[in-house]
């Protein structure tokens, strides 16, 4: 929690920046996955991901931050989705050109959803639906959507109250070159 109120802090003194380096989209992809995976059996959960699309490839990232959206976006989707529920991580590699790589990270539950007055807030500093959720402090797609725009992506959440919920983000990195430094 502290840590998340230091990142909202940053993120709105526009004091935080991007760390890039080189990094492996295909071990990004993996590490997370198998973190997740593990977690979410405990919670016989079925976790289904795809990553076919995405190119063995080294590219400029913030691997912290990037880390920071994916796990955030996630850990709610294993938060909101009930034992035999479904969660779906896939990620598409979209069109390129010789420098720039884009992305696109979708994770699908068929968790309880959000109403339409959470839809609207869910990415504002503090906002909680169920204010009895002790497991929740409404900071982390504050977050998450911050860290997007700084990385000059987006982000779209569609949600049905009971039926579950689709986060979809877009992320374009620099191809990592030798002389890209």
């Amino acid at each position: 929690l502290i840590n998340d109120v230091l990142d909202a802090n940053n993120i709105l003194d526009q004091s935080i920046s991007l760390n890039s380096q080189n990094n492996n989209i295909l071990e990004m992809l993996k590490e997370i996955i198998t973190v997740f995976e593990a977690y979410i059996n405990t919670k016989n959960i079925k976790f289904i991901y795809d990553y076919k699309t995405v190119n063995d490839r080294e590219i400029l990232c913030d691997r912290i931050k990037f880390y920071k959206i994916i796990v955030n976006i996630l850990s709610n989707a294993v938060k909101y989705t009930n034992a035999k529920g479904t969660i779906e991580f896939t990620v598409n590699e979209l069109s390129n050109d010789k420098d720039v790589i884009n992305y696109e990270f979708i994770v699908k539950d068929n968790g309880k959803g959000m109403s339409t007055d959470t839809l609207n807030n869910i990415c504002q500093a503090y906002y909680v639906e169920d204010k009895t959720n002790s497991d929740s402090h409404g900071l982390g797609m504050s977050i998450v959507k911050n860290l997007i725009e700084l990385m000059n992506g987006q982000l779209n959440i569609i949600s049905s109250k009971n039926k579950g919920t689709e986060y979809n983000v877009r992320l374009s990195f620099k191809q990592y070159k030798l002389d890209s430094k």
